[in-house]
């Protein structure tokens, strides 16, 4: 069994006025009594993970389940990008005996596991709960984990595309969060697979955007022919920034999962992280009808695209392959 990220506990004055103004600003109005509780445990505020909350509730208001409807309440929670308010947070909204809490990303669903194996927990954007240490005695997976997830092997086509792309590159750069696991457990996949492609890695660990930044233009300096942003909310909430570094010495950023490539990069496969929530949503939906999970269980994530930014494409002057789907900006 892989261990399971422990997380500090104590919160101080600062972080605490932090989790009030954001349980003042995901909050509705007061209990309906009678009305299930649908709580919502995200780490960050980000444009591309939001994409899979708003797929989540799409999902559930075309099952008819909303708060303009009536029928569900919602309770949001957002830490923000820290980990003790986190914590915090996710103890909240199991005081309020939600019908199930959906979780975005893989903090809020460590996080949710370790406070509550009762209520029914529907994870997005994470990996596999075994792969992140979320098992029992024997290699179970917790009785109340539901909802999407994804396995590390698709992050192997990252440097496949980087080669198909860029027959002559030789060196990928990338900068991640130690302190974020699934990071960790992507750059193990990136290495070997950049390895297979006969691409050297150079990287830089960082713990905030503003080391991210800062990092980018280390490995601009240093000659890296293309950079990889790696599945990491770090880089996530810095990318708009590191976008820039890299536009700025024409380096080509490619990515895993299609939010991204939105955003600006160049190029991705991955998961789409709008028809992730969409599918997790559904689950909710299945639930909230059944009254119980009994109808639900842990599923793959089931869409996963090769796509590409044309516009990024045409200020790199790089011509696409057959096989991408075009992606613009929203």
């Amino acid at each position: 069994m892989k261990p399971m990220l422990r997380i500090p506990r104590r919160l101080n004055g600062g972080r605490a006025a932090l989790l009030a103004a954001c349980m003042l600003a995901g909050c509705g109005g007061a209990h309906r009594p009678g009305t299930p509780v649908v709580g919502f445990l995200d780490f960050v505020e980000d444009d591309t993970l939001a994409k899979a909350r708003q797929g989540f509730f799409e999902a559930l208001d075309e099952h008819g389940y909303s708060e303009k409807k009536g029928t569900i309440e919602v309770v949001y929670r957002c830490a923000q990008g820290d980990q003790p308010t986190l914590i915090q947070a996710c103890q909240d909204l199991i005081s309020r005996r939600p019908r199930l809490i959906a979780t975005c990303p893989t903090l809020s669903t460590i996080v949710a596991a370790q406070r509550t194996k009762d209520v029914p927990i529907l994870m997005m954007v994470s990996p596999r709960p075994d792969i992140v240490g979320l098992t029992g005695a024997g290699g179970a997976i917790q009785s109340n984990l539901l909802g999407a997830y994804e396995t590390l092997d698709y992050l192997k086509e990252g440097p496949a595309i980087i080669r198909q792309l860029l027959p002559q590159a030789r060196t990928v750069g990338l900068v991640y969060n130690p302190a974020e696991p699934q990071s960790v457990l992507a750059l193990e996949v990136i290495r070997k697979a950049c390895a297979e492609q006969g691409l050297s890695l150079e990287v830089t660990p960082v713990s905030s955007s503003t080391d991210a930044v800062m990092a980018a233009q280390v490995l601009v300096s240093k000659g890296v022919q293309a950079f990889f942003a790696m599945p990491d909310n770090t880089v996530f909430a810095s990318f708009e920034a590191l976008k820039k570094v890299c536009d700025q010495a024409r380096l080509p950023i490619f990515a895993s999962e299609s939010g991204l490539v939105a955003r600006g990069a160049l190029a991705a496969y991955g998961a789409d992280f709008h028809a992730w929530g969409r599918q997790v949503g559904a689950q909710a939906a299945r639930l909230l009808e059944k009254g119980d999970s009994s109808g639900v269980q842990l599923e793959m994530v089931a869409v996963r695209k090769r796509v590409f930014n044309p516009q990024s494409a045409a200020l790199l002057g790089i011509r696409m392959p057959a096989g991408f789907e075009p992606v613009r900006a929203p």
